[in-house]
């Protein structure tokens, strides 16, 4: 990180299912957080590409998580896994 901006090159199988496999920078937050991002780019490497802001239970391959993101498509969703 610097001055604010995060670069991140990705890498990984998906974000789906019943096991994560994808590269991300985190932060550890306790309580109420703001989050705002701009996304500068994002190319379209492979059919489901995806950028976005994950929030996880823990950082387990199986965690629970919201995950808000863009598709390479620019295509907008909220995704989520309730359970492990």
């Amino acid at each position: 990180m610097s001055s604010g901006t995060w670069t991140i090159t990705g890498s990984g199988a998906d974000i789906w299912g019943t096991s994560d496999e994808f590269r991300f920078a985190y932060q550890q937050i306790t309580g109420d957080v703001d989050i705002r991002v701009r996304l500068a780019s994002l190319e379209d490497f492979r059919k489901y590409s995806k950028a976005g802001v994950m929030i996880r239970e823990t950082l387990n391959a199986d965690s629970r998580n919201a995950f808000m993101l863009l598709r390479a498509d620019n295509t907008l969703f909220l995704q989520s896994r309730p359970r492990p």
